[in-house]
Formats: C-alpha cells, sequence, structure tokens
C-alpha cells in the first residue's frame, strides 16, 4: 500500500469519527455511506477533474448542512494532492459558514484536520516526487555506467589492435627477410640439386641427391612454418617498452628491467598497455619531474612498477583514483581479467603497482 493511499485511508477514518461525534442525526449512515462511496470512487478512478468536482460539492453541502464540513478535510487532501491549490480557497466558506452558525467546536476540529490534511498531501507529494528524481537518477547514472563500460571496453580493444598491428609490421618485416635471404638459397639449391639430377645416370648419386633434395624441401616447409608461428615471437616487451619510452619526452623516465623470458601474448599486451596508460596519465595530470619503470619476474608472477615524484596527486583520496577517468578502470580491469593485483597510491608521487601471475596468462593463450 502506498503512503498516499495509506493517509487518505487514515484521514477519511478520521472525518468519520469527528463526524460521528459531532452529529447525532438520523442521517449519520447515509452521510457516512456516501463519503465511503466518494472515497472508493475517487481512490478507483484517481482523476484530478474527478477531485475539483467533489471538493466542490464538499464545500457546498457543507454551507447548507455544516455537519457534514467533518469529510471537508478528505476532498482538502485530494485536491491538495492534484496541485489544484487555487481552488483550496474556497474551504474558507464553510469554515466561515461554522463560525456565523455558533459551531467553535467544530470550526477548531475542521480548520485542524484541513490544514493536517494539506501538510500531508504536500508532504507525501513532494516525497514521491523526490523518490522519482532518484529513480530518474539512478536509472541515469547506470546507463552513464554502461556508456563507460562500452567505452572502455573500446579503448582496451583499440589499443590491443595497435599492438596488434605492431606485431603483424615486426612479423612482416622478418617474414620478408627469411623469404629474401633463406628462402631464396634453399630455392636455389632445390633447383640445383634438380639440375644435377637430371645430368648424371650414377643410381648411388641420383639417391643422395633425392635425399638432398628431399632434406631442402623439408627446410623450405620448416621455414614456410616458422614464418606462420613468428606472431608471438616477433615482439620482444623489454623492446617495445623501450620504444614507447624513447618516444615518451615529458619527463626522463629511469627503465629497469629484468626478464628472463619473454611474456605470453596476454602479459605483453597488458604490460604496453599500463605503461601507455600511465604514461599518458603522467602528461595530463602530473607535476612530476622524473619518473621510474620497473619490470620484475619472479618464478609464479611478474611485476610492473610505475612511479613519478609528482606532488599533484597527493591531496586525493585513494579511492578516487580508481575512478579517474576511463584509462585507469580500464587498467584496473585489464589486470582483473588476467586475475591479478594492482594497487594505485600517491604517498610520494603517482604510482602503479601491478602483479600479474604466470598461470594466468598461459591459460590465456591456451584458449
Amino acid at each position: 500500500m502506498s503512503n498516499h493511499l495509506l493517509e487518505r485511508l487514515i484521514i477519511i477514518c478520521i472525518c468519520v469519527i469527528f463526524f460521528v461525534v459531532g452529529g447525532g442525526s438520523e442521517f449519520d449512515v447515509i452521510y457516512i455511506l456516501i463519503a465511503i462511496s466518494v472515497f472508493s470512487l475517487t481512490t478507483y478512478l484517481n482523476r484530478k477533474t474527478l477531485s475539483i468536482i467533489v471538493f466542490i460539492v464538499s464545500v457546498v453541502l457543507s454551507v447548507f448542512f455544516p455537519i457534514s464540513a467533518f469529510f471537508l478535510p478528505f476532498s482538502v487532501y485530494d485536491l491538495r494532492f492534484s496541485q489544484k491549490n487555487l481552488f483550496l480557497l474556497l474551504s474558507l466558506v464553510p469554515l466561515v459558514n461554522l463560525l456565523t452558525t455558533d459551531n467553535f467546536n467544530a470550526f477548531i476540529i475542521v480548520s485542524s484536520l484541513v490544514v493536517l490534511a494539506y501538510l500531508l498531501a504536500a508532504g507525501t507529494q513532494k516525497s514521491e516526487q523526490l523518490y522519482s528524481s532518484n529513480f530518474d537518477l539512478a536509472d541515469q547514472l547506470r546507463q552513464i555506467a554502461m556508456s563507460d563500460n562500452s567505452k572502455m571496453h573500446e579503448l582496451m580493444d583499440k589499443q590491443d589492435y595497435e599492438l596488434h598491428l605492431a606485431m603483424m609490421s615486426e612479423r612482416n618485416r622478418i617474414a620478408r627477410e627469411l623469404h629474401d635471404s633463406i628462402g631464396h638459397v634453399l630455392t636455389s639449391a632445390i633447383l640445383q640439386v634438380g639440375a644435377i639430377s637430371s645430368k648424371t645416370d650414377d643410381t648411388q648419386t641420383l639417391e643422395s641427391l633425392d635425399v638432398l633434395s628431399q632434406s631442402l624441401t623439408g627446410g623450405m616447409s620448416d621455414v614456410r612454418n616458422s614464418i606462420h608461428n613468428l606472431y608471438d615471437q616477433s615482439v620482444d616487451v623489454r623492446a617495445t617498452l623501450e620504444n614507447q619510452l624513447s618516444s615518451f619526452q615529458f619527463i626522463p623516465v629511469d627503465f629497469k628491467c629484468q626478464i628472463s623470458e619473454q611474456p605470453s601474448k596476454a602479459i605483453s599486451i597488458a604490460l604496453s598497455a599500463i605503461l601507455r596508460e600511465g604514461l599518458s596519465n603522467m602528461v595530463k595530470h602530473s607535476d612530476a619531474t622524473k619518473a621510474t619503470l620497473i619490470i620484475y619476474e619472479h618464478n609464479n608472477f611478474y611485476q610492473f612498477v610505475l612511479r613519478d615524484n609528482g606532488k599533484a596527486c597527493r591531496t586525493k583520496s585513494p579511492d578516487s583514483l580508481y575512478n579517474n577517468g576511463m584509462g585507469l578502470s580500464g587498467i584496473v580491469q585489464r589486470v582483473h581479467s588476467l586475475n591479478g593485483n594492482i594497487n594505485l597510491s600517491c604517498h610520494s608521487g603517482f604510482e602503479i603497482f601491478v602483479t600479474l601471475p604466470k598461470e594466468s596468462s598461459h591459460e590465456t593463450n591456451h584458449h
């Protein structure tokens, strides 16, 4: 049951109680039945026009039958809730009529109930407006969150695509070099073996040349297969990160990298994307004069630390760092997708501390 319906029910009950106490005629039951019928009708139809009609009828009846003024608060409540405030001035007519007929006690009771009904209607209406406004705001926030999440995915996909293009470019370069050097040599050797085989009739020599031809052909197939498998091996993480830092001219960055083996594709993409966003964040928000990048490989995980000596973010709360735009939120989501951990802090400058487990990267590549 809504507050509006509950308050209407309370008001009509109060009106009936005071009417019974202040009445005493043989028509009391008729008045009560009419009031209950009007209550049911207005509840069912819920029309503003009907509220105006009921109010005007109540005012007219109160003038000719002063005892019916006890039901005036109910119609005042409905009219105020319908925002027809101008008509409420007519409620003064039955109140004045009670005074002129020397019904002072009835005047006090009805006046108090009218004021109470007016205040209840105003408060309930304001409450419903606030609830509706909050509901709309919550819906807008959900839509914004969905939009931001979609944009973060688009940003991550774009970063992955850019790194993918770089990998493909490196693969094509290596493939061209293999084709121009080893491929050319192997092709020439196969042709020469074929030419020699056509000019000799010695069976033993032909058998040896056939074995050589098969070896060369197999070597050519292996080279061809290697070219197709160069995707993951074509990018060196250290070289990729160094290339990103070399193009970063905002502040000097001290780079320390200790990796014994190349990380998986997923880890490589994540490290490059985190560094790219971290450097972009420095340019946009930091007042630092130097920064440090540390990449360490441990037994079971990789560690990424990017920190600067800036002071601009020291006044920010820790929670605000994780909501500082789509870029950092995208980093957090990317790290969590690899079952990693990330910590953003501003104790002695802005710092991004990330750990990425090796197991998650292997599983990602496997799938």
